[in-house]
């Protein structure tokens, strides 16, 4: 069997935007990138409860680029637009499979029926890396309701196996990969046990997102904790010490240099300095046959990173409403709390800013009011 390489617990949890409070179980900070090779990070979101309210919480308008986001729904509405003009609204068993590849545009928030009536949202986002071959691929979305996922029921009443991605004894997932991924989403009661079946060479994680779970009849795992196993060594058995919720991912590594920063993932720091020269090269739109985001020119530099404008979507052209709010997220922030100051403009605008950063991918730093204007 397998042997467990490594168990790690999740660090308290930080905020994306104002719609999601998330703890890393992966990250190359902690299990490093060609350890975990082709999944790179996996954030854990709630679960969280929401109040009612009119203006949806999320996240605003921001660039990926090299990679792919998976994002599993277990309780709350997510709704979702990108610059290729794809998006909609994912809810409980639902699956939103992002390729971002040679460029994406896109904001994600809590659906409007989620906000107005508040309630738990509990989601997982896991980033997959692509091929230098195909890091240059045209985006791409898909969407996998429920009703489109095989739920293979397991013997004993031992559970239930979701094929997302991959195959799970003959069921195929209806995700399309570019390499060889099994993403199997598992409830487990409680004494319930599954064999699981893997090819050889291929990367093995299991994240316990709920109770606590037993390796091996060996290794016990507890909630919100991560089970890095070994690449060869045959099958691997789970067991649920208590009801359980699991998700597993295995994958063919890929054996390339990793370069991380921050939303763009490639395979040289040159080709990270291109894709960000390239976002900011036209800062102002980028324009679909269905839908354009507003980027208004407020990039700030500092250091090693970049300050994104990250308004939510609307119309080009149309006016903002008095006393909206701007808010700033960093493209490539290092894993330490950093203090920027400076001043962004918009139009006629100026504003003088001081911001503290927690640190992270994709932390928020600051909300600014401007008056309302068309552009």
């Amino acid at each position: 069997m397998r042997k467990v390489r490594g168990i790690f617990g999740s660090p308290d949890a930080h905020w994306i935007g104002d719609g999601f409070p998330v703890r890393s179980m992966v990250s190359p900070a902690v299990q490093g990138a060609s350890s975990t090779s082709p999944f790179l990070l996996l954030d854990y979101a709630g679960p969280a409860n929401f109040s009612p309210t009119e203006r949806p919480r999320g996240v605003g308008v921001h660039p990926h680029r090299g990679f792919e986001t998976v994002t599993i729904v277990y309780q709350g509405e997510v709704e979702h637009r990108d610059s290729t003009g794809e998006g909609g609204v994912i809810g409980p068993g639902d699956v939103q499979w992002m390729t971002a590849a040679s460029g994406i545009l896109h904001e994600e928030f809590h659906s409007q029926a989620f906000t107005r009536s508040g309630g738990t949202l509990e989601m997982v986002q896991l980033w997959v890396n692509l091929p230098a071959k195909d890091k240059n691929a045209p985006a791409g979305y898909q969407t996998l309701l429920d009703k489109e996922i095989p739920a293979v029921a397991l013997p004993d009443g031992a559970g239930t196996v979701r094929v997302i991605a991959g195959d799970y004894q003959g069921h195929a997932g209806p995700a399309r990969t570019f390499t060889p991924i099994d993403i199997w989403d598992i409830s487990l009661n409680r004494g319930g046990t599954v064999s699981l079946t893997l090819s050889e060479g291929r990367t093995l994680g299991i994240a316990v997102l709920r109770g606590n779970a037993l390796i091996n009849g060996a290794d016990k795992v507890r909630e919100a904790q991560f089970a890095l196993l070994d690449r060869d060594g045959g099958d691997v058995t789970v067991e649920g010490e208590t009801d359980a919720r699991l998700l597993i991912f295995s994958g063919e590594p890929i054996d390339e240099p990793v370069a991380m920063h921050g939303p763009f993932v490639m395979n040289t720091r040159e080709e990270i300095r291109q894709a960000m020269a390239d976002f900011e090269s036209k800062p102002n739109a980028v324009a679909s046959s269905r839908l354009r985001f507003i980027v208004p020119s407020a990039i700030l530099r500092f250091r090693d990173a970049t300050v994104w404008e990250a308004d939510s979507w609307r119309p080009a052209g149309a006016a903002r409403s008095p006393g909206s709010q701007l808010s700033f997220w960093a493209a490539g922030i290092a894993q330490v709390p950093l203090m920027i100051e400076g001043s962004v403009s918009l139009g006629q605008y100026t504003r003088n800013i001081r911001m503290n950063s927690p640190g992270g991918v994709g932390s928020q730093f600051d909300s600014l009011s401007f008056p309302g204007e068309s552009f």
